[in-house]
């Protein structure tokens, strides 16, 4: 058995990287995240950064979206789908 010795300010940084990791996981699975997101989380979802390229992406019917009035929301398993789509596995 191998002993590994770390300093406490180490430490207490991998208890709470540790702490808020097991928080996301156990939020995650008691409150599942929504089906729809807002333009933010989709385009954190898709790794965008430019609402332009959101637009786009809903203009040309790649990610299915819903309208009322001004609001607008994106399917995450439509994200995920185009997503997978366009991987590289898929080339």
């Amino acid at each position: 058995m191998d002993v590994i010795v770390i300093d406490s300010e180490a430490y207490q940084k991998l208890l709470g990287q540790l702490q808020k990791t097991v928080k996301t996981a156990i939020r995650d699975v008691v409150q599942p995240p929504p089906e729809w997101l807002k333009p933010r989380q989709a385009m954190e979802l898709l790794g965008v950064q430019s609402k332009t390229t959101l637009q786009n992406l809903r203009d040309k019917n790649e990610i299915i979206y819903t309208q009322y009035e001004r609001s607008i929301r994106y399917s995450r398993q439509g994200i995920l789908d185009f997503l997978e789509r366009y991987s590289n596995r898929n080339m």
